[in-house]
């Protein structure tokens, strides 16, 4: 058995490149945790988040009602969430419990969500978001360049010459598609995250007058653990 001695082949260009995205990644950053991650956008971020949240939590709060009617009925139920409720039998005795909040009711959700959510409003969080984001931004100009001057024309600019050209593409003058951008990734963002906390609380079974409370729907914390220290962590 002889040895192959020839040296070994030449990295891609697609890694090298990506490579030389640090110094664009690390000026997207800045901008972005100082233009774009201002205070009314983190508002918006968290007040999304805590939308789609309500729309998981609220689906796992009518399933476990569900599975617990046949034996506890809607009188463990917090007093101000009883006439949204509606449970059928079918001639099978199957029971189906549905859910429906007013508009009202579904501010409050969403702002008590949004409250518990923001409750650990620190510098990490937004760090890490304007990183994922001065990546994403980062990639998607890299892309926007590659279809204009391809990918030899890319190889063959100076390091200076590809931060200038990328950041045309990744900062554009034009503050629309920016903006588009942004609001884009975090929508996607919060849509994640939301899922996340989501199946996490789910995945611990709490009792429903835990989910009541985290909901708003209870003001008075109940004995056992309380699920907002979860939300900031998870978030």
């Amino acid at each position: 058995m002889s040895l192959d001695l020839s040296p070994p082949p030449p990295l891609q260009e697609a890694p090298y490149v990506f490579q030389r995205l640090d110094r664009v990644k690390e000026r997207l950053y800045a901008d972005a945790l100082q233009h774009y991650l201002d205070v009314p956008q983190r508002a918006w971020y968290l007040r999304t988040t805590a939308e789609y949240l309500a729309e998981h939590l609220l689906e796992t709060y009518r399933r476990l009602m569900e599975e617990a009617s046949h034996t506890i009925g809607l009188d463990v139920l917090a007093s101000p969430i009883r006439p949204y409720f509606t449970v059928t039998t079918d001639p099978h005795g199957h029971t189906t419990v549905q859910i429906d909040l007013d508009a009202a009711t579904t501010e409050r959700v969403v702002t008590a969500l949004a409250k518990s959510l923001g409750a650990n409003d620190q510098d990490p969080t937004w760090d890490k978001l304007a990183r994922r984001l001065a990546i994403d931004l980062s990639t998607w100009g890299l892309e926007q360049l590659g279809y204009e001057v391809g990918a030899e024309a890319i190889a063959a600019m100076s390091a200076a010459t590809f931060d200038a050209a990328l950041l045309t593409y990744a900062w554009p003058a034009d503050p629309t598609p920016l903006q588009d951008r942004v609001r884009h990734f975090l929508t996607l963002t919060a849509q994640r995250a939301a899922f996340d906390i989501a199946t996490t609380i789910a995945a611990r079974a709490p009792a429903l007058e835990v989910l009541e409370h985290l909901l708003g729907f209870r003001q008075t914390a109940p004995s056992t653990a309380a699920l907002q220290p979860l939300l900031r962590e998870e978030h």
